[in-house]
């Protein structure tokens, strides 16, 4: 099986000293299939296609290439996980980077373009800035958690009228309490707060693929 991991810098796994949540996984499916001495046409395929920056428009742009290009690799099945919206609802001279009509438009044309190409696609929810660090920074652009939340919600409407498996993170991140230490700036992940999202996705998703996990 080939499984893509798409998004921004934080399924790019930035500020994270294993690579990120994503990366964190992809470790411990290599891992598996060394210690099994499994043969290499029965391995499953790990690509890690975050990119810093990148709001679903972006990712709108080039994720059919890049899937169409995974499952022309080889016959297995293709399964496409993504995360993205952190950027979109970023907060600039009193306007969003991508309108919540826009967001939602572009969520389907992702589905939709993936389809084509994916057996399955599995979304992961969005997560929680810490907003009192985030006012002491120059930066124009803002987050507020209000609207991470309405975002992540319209991310979780389109996954249902898509049926489109949606992995939620806002809540159980936030509910935590100590969310905001495992932050690096206030908006991505520390190792520890890669470590955290890593032990919330990992069993939703490997279930929805059917790869076994390890003991």
């Amino acid at each position: 099986m080939n499984l893509l991991f798409f998004g921004d810098s934080i399924v790019q796994g930035m500020w994270d000293e294993k690579g990120g949540w994503a990366s964190r996984i992809r470790q411990d499916i290599y891992s598996q299939h060394l210690e099994e001495s499994m043969p290499f046409e029965h391995y499953n395929m790990v690509f890690l296609r975050g990119v810093s920056g990148d709001t679903s428009g972006d990712l709108k742009n080039r994720i059919l290439k890049e899937v169409k290009d995974a499952a022309k690799s080889s016959s297995s099945e293709v399964t496409v996980v993504f995360s993205i919206g952190i950027n979109d609802c970023s907060i600039s001279n009193e306007e969003y980077e991508v309108s919540k009509e826009e967001y939602r438009e572009n969520l389907r044309e992702i589905i939709d373009k993936s389809k084509n190409y994916a057996d399955r696609i599995i979304a992961v929810g969005l997560t929680p800035v810490d907003e009192e660090r985030l006012k002491e920074e120059k930066s124009a652009a803002k987050h507020t958690n209000s609207e991470v939340r309405n975002y992540n919600e319209i991310l979780r409407e389109v996954c249902s009228d898509k049926e489109v498996k949606f992995v939620p993170l806002f809540d159980e991140l936030q509910d935590d309490g100590g969310w905001n230490k495992k932050l690096f700036d206030g908006i991505h992940p520390n190792s520890k707060g890669h470590k955290q999202i890593y032990e919330t996705v990992k069993k939703p998703i490997i279930s929805e693929i059917n790869i076994q996990e390890g003991e």
